[in-house]
């Protein structure tokens, strides 16, 4: 048997064992059974850890469902409570710095994002205007 066809048996049968331990869980439970699925313990910490991050993410955009709060403001919660965790001894000012760079990071990075789509959107409307405007002349 050459190498490819053992490769992809070991991986359906690795799917295969996946998809049985999965099988009508979900959540917490869920979680569990991929991380008993590890290889390894460092596999077991990497799954756990993604399994935490996506339930942080679920409990945001529950939270962001339910608040008055726009994204915007909740991006800036995000960057004063990172800065916080990664320069705990950070001022009030050398934050507002911080949340102040990233925002303008960003408009500019929307404002870039935005003129591309512009041209792009031009370049396929004048495509299709000469191809409209060749298929009437005919």
């Amino acid at each position: 048997m050459d190498k490819f066809r053992k490769f992809q048996e070991s991986f359906i049968s690795h799917f295969k064992s996946l998809y049985r331990a999965m099988k009508g869980k979900s959540g917490k439970e869920l979680d569990e059974a991929l991380i008993q699925q590890a290889k390894s313990n460092e596999q077991k910490m990497i799954i756990q850890e993604t399994c935490q991050d996506v339930d942080r993410e679920h409990d945001m955009i529950e939270e962001m469902t339910h608040s008055a709060k726009t994204p915007g403001e909740f991006l800036e919660r995000d960057i004063i409570e990172t800065v916080k965790i990664v320069h705990p001894d950070a001022t009030d000012g050398e934050v507002d710095q911080v949340v102040e760079a990233v925002m303008d990071a960003m408009e500019k990075e929307i404002e870039h994002d935005a003129n591309e789509l512009s041209n792009e959107t031009s370049m396929l409307s004048d495509v299709l205007q000469t191809k409209t405007e060749s298929k009437e002349g005919k």
